[in-house]
């Protein structure tokens, strides 16, 4: 609750502001029931959070900015000093509302790189070489997420994106 007051005039008004919170509750299903998806202003309780769905074993990591960030192995889990006991287990749908994160880079190096998923499904880093070629292909430079060098290198590396069209 957030209290405040203005001069109107010989008077005083007090406005009193009340902030309704909308706190998620994880709740088991049977199987023949739906999980009812969190408003989108709950999703905003995961961010800076690690997570996984009990249907899955992948974790992600939430970003401050509500992208998903998968955690490909545990060494690079491990390289950001987490711990498998913060993750918490969430629905499907809870995981799916957050975009991946795919535009990434290493604090103090200028690359930036496009994540992609290769023919093969393995994922792989495109540097994209110039602000020109990360404009034209509608790439937004607030989306761009920090990663640690462990996790950059765990990436393979693909062709760099030559053209305004990445793939």
């Amino acid at each position: 609750m957030i209290i405040f007051n203005k001069r109107l005039g010989s008077s005083f008004v007090v406005f009193v502001v009340i902030s309704i919170l909308t706190i998620p509750l994880l709740v088991n299903l049977q199987d023949s029931q739906a999980a009812t998806p969190l408003p989108s202003r709950a999703l905003n309780t995961y961010w800076g959070k690690l997570v996984k769905s009990s249907s899955s074993p992948k974790t992600y990591y939430i970003t401050q900015k509500g992208f998903k960030r998968w955690m490909p192995t545990a060494e690079v889990f491990l390289s950001y000093k987490n711990s498998f006991r913060n993750v918490l287990t969430v629905s499907d749908s809870t995981i799916q509302s957050f975009p991946e994160a795919n535009v990434v880079h290493v604090p103090g190096n200028s690359k930036i790189y496009k994540l992609q998923y290769s023919q093969n499904g393995q994922l792989i880093k495109r540097w994209i070489p110039t602000p020109e070629i990360f404009n034209k292909n509608g790439l937004r430079w607030n989306e761009i997420v920090p990663v640690n060098v462990m996790e950059m290198n765990y990436y393979l590396q693909g062709s760099y994106c030559r053209s305004a069209i990445i793939a």
